[in-house]
């Protein structure tokens, strides 16, 4: 039962987003130095539902590199657990499946959108950031990428 109370409130999640593009403010403060190997861009979370703790969140991913990259896991201060998802249609119905990992090809930029790959954050407390929403970004055999999401 809880399952199908956690799809439903990412369902509603999903379903109440804007498509528009959403270009949030540089910072410079928490900039990673890996933008020459990866570019993380438009990362902004959309914030839970009253009474809920789990947000959705979304960004593009370049890879700048010659190889595939693999993404396999992200963490913030605002979230116990964040999860790689992806929406596929299966038998007419719109089902979330949990990713262990997030390929990227050499060359490719990955767009984490509504209604498509995103990340679920569960047992999330935003109140403490006012401003943006620190995210780490943990890839297979490279640095960790440090950047920020803001709240749309």
């Amino acid at each position: 039962m809880r399952y199908v109370l956690i799809y439903l409130c990412c369902l509603a999640l999903v379903s109440c987003t804007s498509q528009e593009n959403f270009k949030p403010p540089a910072d410079e403060d928490y900039t990673s130095d890996m933008s020459n190997i990866i570019n993380v861009s438009s990362a902004y979370i959309n914030p839970p539902m009253a009474g809920r703790s789990i947000a959705s969140a979304y960004m593009r991913i370049q890879n700048l590199t010659n190889d595939k990259i693999n993404l396999i896991s992200i963490s913030s201060p605002v979230s116990q657990t964040i999860e790689i998802h992806n929406h596929i249609y299966d038998g007419g119905v719109m089902r979330m499946r949990k990713l262990n990992n997030l390929e990227i090809m050499s060359g490719d930029t990955v767009e984490l959108l509504p209604g498509g790959l995103h990340l679920m954050l569960f047992e999330t407390n935003l109140s403490d950031h006012k401003d943006g929403i620190p995210l780490i970004l943990n890839f297979e055999n490279l640095p960790p990428i440090k950047t920020m999401a803001y709240k749309k």
